[in-house]
């Protein structure tokens, strides 16, 4: 690999290889010189020029969120790790970092570090609205494997173009190959991230994001946007020429259009689950591609309340109360359902019923009233302080199961 050295000097220099720098500066004291992989950068140091930074800026003009990417081994852990910065559009500047240690993986050394780099920094733009990105790496598989002009064969290739394609449906990506160790400070900083994350536990990384796509042709985005504030009781939201962000006190999600597709994104809260839900009644027969997006894993069964168990034993989370909405919007199912084989209207539903000291009544009777007055004063009660709640695993598992008990499961 070819190396420039520039020497700052009366008369700036810039050799092109080690033995003619150093028999220059022999008898020189006190120049300051360094070495680079290219003459441009060179010549931007001996002018002073931040080549780098002048690059991010371009970009992030043009609209791109921009990345820098890194990954690490080290052989007496046998872990590797990973290191990653995105600037969003706005300049705005999120470090992330995690390490970890799959036996499928771990051979490749650095590889998986590098790999994880690249699908962290696609998911944090993802669930940012971000629709394109660039993403700076120094290893050339990452964007071979991922355009498939390598054929991804061993595990960890597999797995990281099969995640890339799907992270791809979401946002526009650019690689832009470089040189490792070429003193570039974003490069450095993302390789001391990696190294923090390896050797001293020091993880940086989003907290409780995710985010599903689903095809523009089952769902528009205006019926799902009118659904959330619906749902929410009229959060705050903010609306760009391609995205929709709503807001609750500390979450928020964004829901934008990509090519075909409509994505929602951001942390795994209540509002997310509200938009997850009527995706899922627009478009049952692929729940499972949407709740694997969302979560990670499929579940064996499908129905509201089984979606709620399943999130609550799978998500490692403090507050599980945004997952019973499932299990809360089967309940309304099943009471509509009751109420208009009695052949009556339910665009209210709360009109059918009046208050009483025992909870509310349905007015029309009926053979299935008291079921519909059960069904109801469940749903009511904890419909009305949902987005009020903070659950623990066993008070949601709880409310599940009440829910489960009053639909005969």
């Amino acid at each position: 690999m070819s190396k420039f050295y520039a020497v700052k000097c009366d008369e700036d220099k810039i050799f092109e290889d080690w033995e003619s720098c150093k028999n220059y500066l022999s008898d020189r004291k006190n120049y300051k010189y360094k070495s680079f992989s290219s003459y441009e950068e060179a010549e931007a140091f001996l002018s002073g020029e931040n080549i780098y930074e002048n690059s991010l800026q371009d970009d992030l003009s043009c609209g791109y969120a921009v990345a820098y990417t890194d990954g690490s081994y080290e052989e007496r852990l046998n872990e590797y790790a990973y290191g990653a910065i995105v600037f969003s559009p706005d300049g705005m500047q999120k470090s992330l970092s995690g390490k970890g240690n799959d036996p499928l993986y771990v051979s490749t050394r650095n590889i998986a570090g590098e790999v994880l780099g690249v699908l962290s920094a696609l998911k944090y733009a993802v669930t940012q609205g971000f629709q394109k990105i660039k993403i700076y790496h120094d290893y050339a598989g990452l964007s071979f494997w991922a355009k498939g002009e390598w054929k991804a064969s061993s595990p960890i290739s597999v797995w990281y173009r099969s995640e890339y394609i799907k992270l791809a449906r979401a946002v526009d990506v650019e690689f832009v190959k470089v040189k490792g160790h070429s003193n570039n400070a974003f490069n450095e900083k993302v390789d001391k991230l990696a190294k923090s994350a390896l050797f001293e536990n020091k993880i940086e990384e989003p907290i409780n994001d995710g985010y599903f796509c689903f095809s523009g042709d089952d769902i528009t985005h205006k019926e799902l946007c009118n659904y959330i504030y619906k749902q929410a009781i009229k959060p705050q939201y903010f609306e760009n020429e391609n995205s929709m962000t709503f807001c609750l006190p500390n979450e928020k999600i964004v829901v934008y259009r990509h090519k075909s597709f409509i994505i929602v994104g951001g942390k795994r809260e209540k509002l997310f689950c509200i938009a997850l839900n009527f995706a899922l009644e627009a478009a049952k027969n692929k729940y499972d591609i949407l709740i694997e997006d969302s979560f990670g894993f499929i579940p064996e069964t499908f129905s509201g309340t089984a979606l709620s168990r399943a999130i609550i034993q799978n998500v490692k989370t403090s507050d599980c109360s945004p997952f019973i909405f499932f299990a809360l919007n089967d309940v309304y199912n099943k009471m509509r359902s009751l109420i208009m084989s009695n052949g009556v209207k339910t665009y209210k539903i709360s009109t059918l019923f009046t208050g009483s000291e025992n909870g509310y009544k349905y007015i029309n009777g009926g053979e299935n009233a008291e079921t519909i007055n059960e069904l109801y004063n469940f749903y009511y009660f904890y419909r009305t302080k949902y987005l009020s709640l903070n659950l623990g695993v066993d008070e949601a598992m709880k409310i599940v199961g009440q829910a489960e008990k009053l639909l005969g499961k």
